[in-house]
């Protein structure tokens, strides 16, 4: 029975000291652009940078890493999280980093930033808790895959979105019925008429629009702007049951949808 004890609490102990993945700088958490990370700080330890921003973390924090495109990428944790968080970005080594800059509080009490990455150079994205604050979060990440040609027309997705904006209106990354925002992607790639997220295009996205359309028409936003006209008006909804007919009948594959 001792030794029983003395094994369950050496596996014990070697499973707590096990870090999760992002614990460390070392063993950041590689993204993609665009993507959602989802955690809790309260698990995390805290290791200090090599480096400080301008507000040094002193809370549980997860890194996360990621290479410059070219292009501006943003991180938010805007919606989805739930203490005083903050967000820094670093560039460089583990051993020897350059802060880049933090950022505490962009929408209410929480961070969003936008930067401009240099091709190919690695950042660090570290998640953390103002003065001792914990707790679960989401990070969302966005940005323009500068090679990326969704539409195989030969031409790559950024030049075209750089010659006309209204080619990236729709954000399938957005919460289920706040589907507006650019995310670097042709809308023509993508499947917008999927408005309730569940794989299937159905009677229910309908609902789900329609219903999104009326919050953002009262609000004056664009979440439901599915025409890209810069407002959301009646000329969406003709044009989400266009697209949607279009969908459910032969499959759509000009709108990325099955």
């Amino acid at each position: 029975m001792r030794w029983s004890m003395i094994a369950t609490l050496c596996l014990a102990t070697t499973a707590a000291a096990q870090p999760y993945p992002g614990d460390l700088c070392t063993d950041a958490i590689p993204v993609t652009l665009p993507s959602v990370h989802t955690g809790d700080t309260t698990f995390y330890g805290y290791e200090p940078p090599s480096a400080f921003c301008a507000a040094a973390p002193t809370s549980p924090n997860v890194w996360f890493t990621l290479h410059g495109t070219g292009f501006p990428v943003t991180a938010s944790m805007c919606e989805g999280t739930f203490f005083d968080a903050m967000l820094h970005i670093y560039t460089g080594e583990c051993d020897d980093l350059v802060c880049i800059a933090t950022v505490d509080d962009a929408c209410g009490s929480l961070p969003f930033i936008e930067w401009q990455t240099q091709a190919g150079e690695r950042y660090y994205v570290v998640v953390c808790g103002f003065g001792q604050m914990r707790g679960r979060f989401t990070l969302r990440f966005e940005g323009t895959l500068p090679d990326e040609d969704c539409d195989g027309d030969g031409v790559a997705d950024a030049s075209q979105i750089a010659g006309d904006p209204r080619l990236d209106c729709f954000d399938p990354s957005a919460p289920a019925g706040r589907m507006g925002g650019p995310d670097g992607r042709l809308d023509a790639c993508q499947c917008p008429v999927n408005w309730n997220r569940d794989g299937a295009i159905t009677s229910a996205d309908i609902s789900a629009y329609l219903t999104a359309w009326l919050t953002s028409a009262l609000a004056g936003n664009t979440d439901a702007d599915i025409d890209c006209s810069g407002t959301t008006n009646s000329s969406d909804i003709a044009a989400f049951l266009t697209r949607w007919l279009a969908a459910i009948t032969a499959g759509d594959p000009t709108s990325g949808c099955p």
